[in-house]
């Protein structure tokens, strides 16, 4: 418990900036059968952007290990919505 609190007073000047109402996304990666590819990722911020931005939400994504780096660029560079994006591999994580 002590632990998520300190996490959490860590975490919320971070988040704090986010408005209501809140959207998750999880972005996968590799798989046997499918490649998350830079254009795929495109395509899916444009639906995010689109789903979001009437809304006015902010957009919390997480993705996966498997995701491409590449791929995780291209989403952030597409989206024109307020969101927060855990690419999984260089940042502390907020997910505890």
């Amino acid at each position: 418990p002590d632990f998520l609190q300190t996490e959490a007073a860590i975490w919320e000047q971070t988040f704090k900036r986010y408005k209501q109402p809140y959207i998750a996304v999880l972005v996968g990666g590799k798989t046997r059968v499918r490649n998350m590819r830079v254009q795929d990722a495109v395509e899916l911020a444009q639906r995010i952007n689109e789903f979001a931005s009437p809304l006015r939400a902010s957009v919390f994504i997480t993705a996966s290990g498997r995701t491409p780096p590449e791929a995780i660029k291209a989403l952030e560079s597409e989206l024109r919505v307020p969101a927060y994006v855990h690419d999984n591999k260089s940042r502390a994580n907020p997910y505890y």
